[in-house]
Parts: C-alpha cells; sequence; structure tokens
C-alpha cells in the first residue's frame, strides 16, 4: 500500500536524519490555547514574552521535547528562541503542554503564513508543499515548477492524516500524482530548528520526507465574531470578521430603534494591534477604530474615539478566525 510505503519511508528519514525525536508529550487541556512567542533561560527559570508584546512571564511547565529543543538552539542566558506551542496561564504563570515548532528568534513572530493552513517541507527544504482551504499547492525553489491539486477529503488513519489526489498533466501522457501524509511525529529542519509534525509525501513517483508546521498563525488569536460584554446595558455591538479582511458591524442601542449596520475591512497593524475601518458614509475620524489585541483574542479600543469613548471592548464570541478545517485535530 502507498500509506505503508511512505509512513516506512518518513519513519526511516526520522531516525536516519531527525535525531532527538520523541514521543507525544502530554496532551493539552480544553482550555488550552495557541501560544506565540520567544522562549528564555536565566538562571534555570524559563521565561516566556508572547508576540503580542506582554510582560514576560515565567513558565512553569514545559514538555521535555521542548526544553531539549531551546537547550540546541539558545547561545546562552536571555537568549530567546522562538516557539509555537499549546498552553495556558495559571497562577501568574504559563504552562506549556504540547509544542508544535521550536527554532528562529523575535523576527519569526512577523512570519504568518497567511492564508495557508498547513505547510510540509521536505529534508532539503527544496520542495514545498502547502495546504490551502480549496487546495494542496506544490512548489520547488530550485525550479519554476508549480502544481495546484484541488483539495480532497483527509483520510484519517490512526495518527496519520492523508490526502491523495490527481490532476491533468496538459500534453503529457501520464496525470499528476500527489499523496501526502502529515503525522505527529516530531521532526527537525535543516537549520535544527524542531518540529511537533512530521510529512511523508509521492508526487509522480518521487519520494520526500520532512517536516510541517501549522499555518495561518498570522490572524492569532482573533476570532471571527466579537460582542459587546453583558455589563454594558446602554448598547449591544456586534463585530464579525474574516479571514479575507471583511468586517460586519451591528449596533442595538436597545430601545426598539433600528440597527444600525456598516460593512468594512479591518487590517493588523503589528502583532497586538488591530486597525477598523467602517464604510459608515462619514470618512472621518469616526469611521476609524484601533485595538489593542489580547492573548485570549479580545479587543479593547486605543485611545479615545468620538462616538465610542475610552472604554469600548469585545469579548470573543466564536472560534478562531484561522483556517481551521478541523482535519489536523490530532490535539484536540
Amino acid at each position: 500500500m502507498v500509506f505503508r510505503s511512505l509512513a516506512a519511508t518518513c519513519m526511516a528519514a526520522t531516525v536516519v536524519l531527525l535525531s532527538g525525536c520523541q514521543g507525544t508529550a502530554t496532551r493539552p487541556g480544553s482550555g488550552d490555547m495557541l501560544q506565540r512567542g520567544t522562549l528564555t533561560e536565566s538562571g534555570g527559570q524559563y521565561w516566556f514574552e508572547s508576540c503580542l508584546g506582554e510582560e514576560r512571564i515565567p513558565v512553569s511547565q514545559l514538555p521535555e521535547a521542548i526544553s531539549q529543543a531551546h537547550a540546541r538552539q539558545s547561545l546562552g542566558d536571555d537568549w530567546p528562541v522562538y516557539v509555537e506551542a499549546f498552553g495556558r496561564h495559571r497562577d501568574g504563570a504559563l504552562v506549556l503542554s504540547q509544542g508544535l515548532l521550536v527554532g528562529g528568534g523575535t523576527h519569526a513572530c512577523n512570519f504568518g503564513l497567511e492564508g495557508v493552513e498547513l505547510r510540509a517541507v521536505s529534508e532539503d527544504e527544496n520542495a514545498i508543499f502547502d495546504l490551502t482551504q480549496n487546495q494542496i499547492r506544490v512548489r520547488f525553489a530550485n525550479s519554476f515548477l508549480q502544481l495546484a491539486f484541488a483539495r480532497p477529503e483527509v483520510e484519517r488513519l490512526g495518527a496519520v492524516r492523508r490526502w491523495e489526489q490527481t490532476m491533468p498533466a496538459g500534453g503529457q501522457k501520464r496525470d499528476h500524482r500527489l499523496v501526502l501524509e502529515v503525522m505527529p511525529t516530531p521532526c527537525n529542519g535543516l537549520r535544527g530548528e524542531w518540529h511537533g509534525l512530521s510529512m511523508a509525501a509521492r508526487l509522480n513517483g518521487r519520494v520526500f520526507s520532512g517536516c510541517a508546521r501549522l499555518g495561518d498563525v498570522e490572524n492569532w488569536p482573533l476570532r471571527q465574531r466579537y460582542r459587546t460584554p453583558d455589563s454594558v446595558t446602554t448598547r449591544r455591538i456586534e463585530l464579525a470578521m474574516t479571514a479575507g479582511g471583511e468586517v460586519q458591524w451591528r449596533e442595538d442601542y436597545l430601545n426598539n430603534q433600528p440597527l444600525l449596520e456598516f460593512d468594512g475591512r479591518w487590517h493588523r497593524r503589528s502583532a497586538d494591534q488591530v486597525r477598523v475601518v467602517l464604510d459608515n458614509g462619514l470618512q472621518d475620524e469616526t469611521s476609524v477604530l484601533e485595538f489593542n489585541v489580547a492573548r485570549d483574542g479580545s479587543l479593547k479600543l486605543r485611545g479615545f474615539h468620538p462616538a465610542y469613548g475610552r472604554n469600548l471592548a469585545f469579548q470573543p464570541a466564536a472560534p478562531l478566525l484561522r483556517i481551521d478545517s478541523g482535519e489536523l485535530d490530532w490535539w484536540r
């Protein structure tokens, strides 16, 4: 079977090329969220500084795989190493339960993989497989060849997620054929970065193995929909956001009058700031709102706004905005 041959290839590559592989860490709890930031060690204590620019906090617990990967890449005390992991804040400290990526520096906070649900890269970094909402895109660093397969239904084979698809090859006799498999097996990349996922692929008879990572972290930790807290009794506002940058704003003054409804656009000004521009017909300062983003995705108005004062805040009312088809569900 193709699945068995690909899995065997990946495991062989893991044993020979990807030293440091370990078993699966503690499964994240239901309240754990994706954490992005830098991990440092100072005097035996680990510290975490979020990509959202918050003050660094102590880490009270982390998987051995993360601590070992950090030790391989750190150049000494207080050296920051980029980390993506599941975890939660508890008693003023961070508890990390499952690592996804360890490698890079503070600049990695600006690398978001927008529109890519998962990226798998061959061990020589030549072949890149991007899983998007509708396609599996394949490109090669050393050639102009690019392929875009229609995204098929996933096959769940134990811990392996498998996608298989064919597409016409133009004037050639044989169709292009792709099999892509991703599994929660730790993997070290070409530059020593540690990944919580491994990949194996076969494209037109060529076999690839390497590492994979979750994508679309550009939109983390924003949510699909927001609303004002229940404690606000003078008005109720709902804010819906799409990954494509669209906004829907619905405002109810709770006085049996028609709702105020506006479309608009939003964009990320920085990791911890979002700007919303409403098409309210005025095109003045009242159409622009800027928010700080908290680690739970909640929004707090920055500065003073002529219509909303200083205290406008939104609570998450829907799942994460990032692409999440439900197929990459090892940690649910």
